[in-house]
């Protein structure tokens, strides 16, 4: 038979180095997400904020043009904005603010008329001089349109 006595082996622990205990990483990701969506959100009330205070104001100092952006026409009818949009350059004219109109926009591909010249008739019928006004049709969006009609205030010296 054998030893009634099994032996034992014995380890001898080493002392475990002093850690700083951190947050753990998730914490530390939420927090970081946590502050990326508080500047968004801050950034997206200022800009808003901005907006909503500009849109309150309608400043009639002397100008070089009035730029009137294009919107949706019908056949050459102006939509309802586009409209709103040309009597109050219309208003801005009759004022004495700015002596020349510029009309930007441009065409659908089946449209037979740009969103300018329907712009353009409408306030040739209103009354305004021809020479009054200019027509500038290049651009898909609101920023190319833009750069057209600075292109053009450019060249006239605007």
């Amino acid at each position: 038979m054998g030893p009634l006595v099994q032996p034992v082996r014995l380890t001898v622990a080493k002392p475990a180095e002093a850690r700083v205990p951190g947050p753990p990483r998730r914490r530390w990701v939420r927090r970081a997400l946590l502050v990326i969506a508080v500047l968004v959100a801050g950034y997206v009330l200022f800009t808003v904020a901005g907006v909503m205070v500009s849109a309150g104001q309608d400043d009639r100092s002397g100008s070089d043009a009035i730029v009137v952006l294009g919107a949706a026409q019908y056949d050459g009818t102006p939509s309802p904005v586009l409209r709103a949009r040309l009597d109050h350059a219309l208003e801005l004219y009759e004022e004495g603010v700015a002596p020349e109109i510029v009309l930007t926009g441009s065409k659908q591909e089946a449209d037979r008329f740009t969103e300018a010249y329907a712009g353009f008739t409408y306030l040739l019928k209103e009354g305004v001089p021809e020479d009054a006004m200019a027509v500038v049709t290049d651009g898909t969006s609101t920023y190319e349109s833009m750069v057209a009609t600075a292109r053009v205030l450019d060249q006239q010296g605007a």
